[in-house]
């Protein structure tokens, strides 16, 4: 193990920079959405790095890790000042720590793709405070010893171990060797982000940003600490930027919506300088294609005239990134039909991230939550899925008589081998997605009014249930299904749900 007294920067960071170029070509895939092509030493890898950057980088101890949640990510806080830095407060452990643009953008990557497809692996039904964890094993669970997985990761690099601890004295070192004037800003720093203090009521936002700004002058990739900060202008490009990585930086900041303006050169140089007019290229191809589909689904399956679709158009007030209407009757197509592939991609994402388009929560008055359409849908469309954990028809059967109020979000069916099986939705939030509240569970029972079917299909080798439009459906539709022999208890017996 190495000494704290002979300790350097290479030493208490060389992790960091060792592992670094594997890390940035695992996370583009990571921000990609390319979670199925990566190998599960691949998946581990980012989950340690970025438990080495709390520990490490952050300076933070392992139980932050350990403890922090999806909620302490979600209100997550920015630091007005010079630069763009992002706090985040771990509420368990009273701690907090600053991070760049950059290690934002690595972490909600994690949060937003990586991190779902590990839950999906877990096996056993967990408590809601251990399905809020932040931090997933590859198994699902949360992840329990991040110091096994700090050595791990150095015993991969065959480096000598450094602890959280090791780290911190070091850089307290390294600031009273270095003549640095704002002792204030750092005492309240070391004396408060790590929680071994009671925190005042308020965060001097100077110390937060000071502090910050001086951890991103040691700059990992050099193995001394740098004597003097970078300006942006004199800053070189760093080595992980790429037009990719660019141009998800600049969504992150400046969403890509249907009426946004572009964001300015100074934003796109902010980010990166040599790819700065990729960016905006891309930003504004992908605002006309938002735009494009806006069109399309305002005049639905039917096809309307190229001189209707133009003036609708002009009202919009759009002054760039317009699309043309002789365009839009040139690619115009029906919707999907009921021959499209089920296990397509962008199907498989929906399924993945419970993130289907088209359909709103109501609250009627007297009839509860329904599920309405927000676009119109054609006849065959796959309009969502039933979410929920896939367990045995026994089991289904016992959560029945234990909680008959909630009897109606379970669907029975039977699989490919003739077992009786259930998908178990019966709690409204799942573990896998515990900050949404999916639709399939909310869709209402009506045998004469039903404008759904459910069809059992098999994507990536496990069952979903997925719920197929049986006519055209408009816009604020209600959507219903027949839930089969019995409407508030069995949904889906009795039901003809031929595999595919």
């Amino acid at each position: 193990m190495a000494s704290e007294r002979v300790l350097t920067a290479g030493q208490c960071w060389g992790i960091l920079v060792s592992a670094e170029k594997d890390f940035l070509k695992v996370i583009e895939k990571v921000m990609m959405d390319e979670i199925e092509e990566m190998t599960r030493e691949e998946e581990l890898l980012v989950l340690y790095f970025m438990e080495v950057l709390v520990m490490l980088w952050f300076l933070q101890e392992p139980e932050v890790v350990k403890n922090m949640t999806v909620s302490d990510w979600l209100e997550r806080t920015y630091i007005e000042g010079n630069g763009e830095r992002t706090m985040v407060e771990v509420n368990q452990c009273d701690a907090f720590f600053v991070m760049s643009m950059e290690e934002e953008m690595w972490f909600d990557g994690y949060y937003e793709y990586l991190r779902p497809a590990m839950i999906k692996r877990r096996h056993t039904r967990c408590s809601f405070d251990k399905a809020e964890k932040f931090f997933i094993s590859s198994s699902g669970d949360p992840v329990d010893n991040p110091s096994e997985d700090l050595k791990k990761l150095h015993d991969k690099y065959f480096l000598p171990r450094i602890t959280s601890n090791m780290a911190r004295s070091f850089v307290h070192v390294v600031m009273q060797n270095y003549d640095l004037t704002d002792e204030e800003n750092l005492l309240w720093y070391f004396t408060y982000s790590t929680g071994t203090e009671e925190k005042p009521p308020s965060s001097p936002a100077a110390a937060l940003l000071y502090v910050s700004t001086l951890f991103l002058s040691f700059k990992y990739p050099h193995s001394d600490l740098h004597s003097c900060f970078f300006s942006p202008a004199e800053e070189p490009e760093p080595t992980w930027m790429n037009a990719n990585t660019a141009f998800y930086m600049l969504k992150m900041l400046h969403p890509v919506t249907v009426h946004a303006a572009p964001p300015e050169k100074a934003a796109r140089m902010h980010i990166s300088r040599k790819y700065e007019s990729h960016c905006l290229s891309l930003w504004c191809g992908n605002q006309k294609k938002l735009r494009k589909r806006l069109v399309l689904d305002t005049f639905g399956p039917s096809r309307p005239s190229e001189s209707k679709v133009h003036s609708w158009i002009e009202m919009q007030g759009w002054m760039e990134n317009v699309p043309d209407a002789a365009e839009i009757m040139k690619d115009w197509k029906p919707p999907r039909s009921i021959q499209a592939p089920t296990d397509s991609k962008s199907i498989r994402q929906m399924i993945r991230k419970q993130c289907w388009k088209g359909l709103q929560l109501m609250d009627r008055e007297g009839k509860g939550l329904s599920v309405v359409t927000s676009r119109p849908f054609a006849g065959g469309e796959v309009i969502c899925d039933f979410h929920g954990r896939l367990i045995s028809r026994e089991e289904g059967l016992e959560i029945h008589q234990n909680n008959e109020a909630q009897a109606g979000h379970l669907f029975f069916f039977t699989n490919k081998n003739g077992q009786g099986m259930c998908l178990d939705a019966h709690e409204e939030r799942c573990d896998c997605h515990p900050n949404k509240t999916t639709f399939g569970r909310q869709i209402k029972h009506s045998v004469k009014r039903a404008n759904l079917s459910p069809r059992l299909h098999f994507v990536e080798n496990e069952p979903v249930i997925l719920f197929m439009a049986t006519r055209d459906i408009q816009t604020n539709e209600e959507i219903r299904y027949d839930y089969g022999d019995n409407k508030r208890s069995f949904a889906g017996d009795g039901l003809d749900l031929t595999p595919s």
